[in-house]
């Protein structure tokens, strides 16, 4: 499958304001005061000023979500960004054959990564499953990982772009518009997380019901790949 989302992003840039002004006012570059807010100027509103918030993590910090300002300062630059579609040759399902880890690992690969797992990610991750944790946290990891960001420039999303590619993500399937306001709006407001989105749709049945692989009890089958026996 042929991925046409850096053509599209390279249309976008060439309708944005800034190119726009370009060859009228012979601009020839932007620049941005306060990318991330600078929380050692703390109680100054300075300190808020950035159009990336810069959270609290232990006793360091962490680079947070974008604001509403990043996005009108993106577009400008930039232009609109188009929301992305998942771009994968793989199987979701992640086949039939295998243990049901080793099923799990490739359907959350493909899923979020396009791509199948190599050797080396199948073992790091039997060992994560193996140790307790769950295939949806695995999930969410791989939304969390570098490479899916670089896929898709995850971070520059507005936040009804990011939810509404959430759901071509996680179901297959365009956003409904209670889901699109839901969402953006509890986003927009801080009540939850950009990933809070992912999580929230991991835990539907209509996510369960699309991949039940992620959901089968890793008992179901021995090392061979053969179904257990009943006796």
């Amino acid at each position: 499958m042929t991925n046409q989302f850096p053509a599209l992003l390279q249309r976008a840039r060439k309708a944005s304001r800034l190119s726009q002004l370009e060859l009228r006012y012979n601009v020839e570059a932007a620049h941005i005061y306060e990318l991330i807010d600078e929380t050692y100027w703390t109680p100054s509103a300075e300190a808020y000023m950035g159009l990336v918030r810069l959270d609290k993590d232990g006793d360091g910090w962490t680079v947070g979500e974008p604001k509403p300002a990043y996005f009108v300062v993106r577009d400008t630059i930039r232009g609109p960004r188009p929301t992305p579609m998942p771009d994968r040759d793989c199987d979701m399902t992640g086949g039939s054959e295998g243990t049901v880890v080793a099923r799990q690992i490739d359907a959350a690969y493909c899923t979020v990564l396009g791509r199948e797992p190599t050797e080396e990610e199948v073992t790091n991750e039997t060992a994560w499953l193996n140790d307790g944790q769950s295939a949806t946290a695995m999930v969410l990891n791989l939304m969390r990982s570098p490479e899916f960001n670089k896929r898709y420039t995850v971070f520059g999303m507005s936040n009804r772009t990011f939810v509404s590619f959430m759901f071509r993500v996680l179901l297959n399937r365009e956003v409904d518009p209670y889901g699109l306001d839901s969402y953006a709006n509890q986003v927009t407001k801080g009540s939850i997380k950009r990933f809070d989105v992912a999580e929230g749709i991991m835990g539907s049945e209509e996510f369960r019901s699309k991949h039940p692989v992620l959901f089968e009890s890793k008992d179901a089958m021995i090392d061979t790949g053969r179904t257990k026996s009943a006796g």
